[in-house]
């Protein structure tokens, strides 16, 4: 826990120089993370322009199957989840989302908080990044997660 800690906080102070309020949000996420199953490798996204698109990789670490593709969105966070959905052959409702500012000052981390329900059940995640939008995507990769960790059926390479 503490190497991936360090690493994080490594990572932010080649972008900014990490406060403590920084430091304890990447401790506090990286605490809470499980092992995933699904990582994202790849997360470039557009705002400003409608639709926006999102373009994703994601890789699945129990069975090495990689999931690549673009989608489209009202948002950011919305093209990101309508590929991620799209991709794993999920159907995710987003119940809750909100965000909130680490620290003080223009380069300020941030922390999304998401809700969302797959299959009937509710599932919740939390992200941190200096992008409010790549922090909304890792939470929501949390959320499914937490789903495929109830249900490894899912993630088989056969969906």
């Amino acid at each position: 826990i503490q190497e991936k800690i360090y690493e994080q906080v490594i990572l932010l102070a080649q972008q900014k120089d990490p406060s403590i309020d920084d430091i304890r949000a990447i401790a506090i996420d990286v605490v809470l993370e499980k092992d995933p199953i699904l990582k994202l490798r790849v997360c470039k996204v557009s705002s400003g322009v409608s639709p926006c698109t999102a373009e994703v990789v994601f890789k699945n670490h129990r069975t090495g199957q990689v999931f690549r593709g673009i989608g489209y969105g009202d948002g950011p966070f919305s093209a990101f989840t309508d590929i991620a959905c799209a991709l794993l052959n999920l159907d995710v409702k987003i119940l809750n989302y909100h965000d909130t500012v680490v620290g003080i000052g223009r380069d300020s981390q941030m922390q999304a908080y998401v809700e969302s329900e797959i299959d009937g059940k509710s599932y919740t995640g939390r992200g941190v990044s200096t992008d409010i939008v790549l922090a909304g995507c890792r939470a929501f990769m949390k959320c499914i997660n937490e789903f495929y960790r109830h249900h490894p059926e899912r993630y088989s390479k056969e969906n």
